[in-house]
């Protein structure tokens, strides 16, 4: 439900997303996660309080230096980042390992990995 959520409204207000991280990996390994981690092609707040508003949730800055917020909804949490560098690839390249430089785009569920994540997991 909260995926799908943020996917809508991802796709309404036309900002580009990627689901990244432990959100991907965790969904790889077929196990459950009850958070999303997402980076926009936005300001990270501006979007963290549309969630929030869509899921009736609070949210707060996580950090100003990364550019990251937090949605506290009710089943999980949605972090949000703007996205680093000036595309997808650089943003991932910027991860501390591999299995965290994995990406799926929401828009189309094109999984995004550079850095042949899957094979270590």
């Amino acid at each position: 439900m909260m995926l799908k959520a943020v996917s809508e409204l991802l796709r309404s207000r036309r900002i580009e997303g990627w689901l990244v991280g432990g959100s991907v990996r965790d969904r790889e390994l077929g196990c459950y996660s009850p958070d999303l981690d997402l980076v926009v092609v936005a300001d990270a707040a501006v979007v963290a309080r549309e969630i929030a508003k869509v899921l009736d949730a609070p949210w707060f800055t996580l950090s100003e230096r990364h550019g990251a917020c937090r949605v506290m909804a009710r089943d999980g949490h949605v972090d949000v980042a703007t996205l680093r560098g000036g595309s997808i690839w650089d943003d991932l390249a910027q991860r501390d390992f591999t299995v965290n430089a994995i990406a799926r785009r929401l828009e189309t569920g094109e999984l995004v990995d550079p850095f042949g994540g899957p094979a270590h997991l």
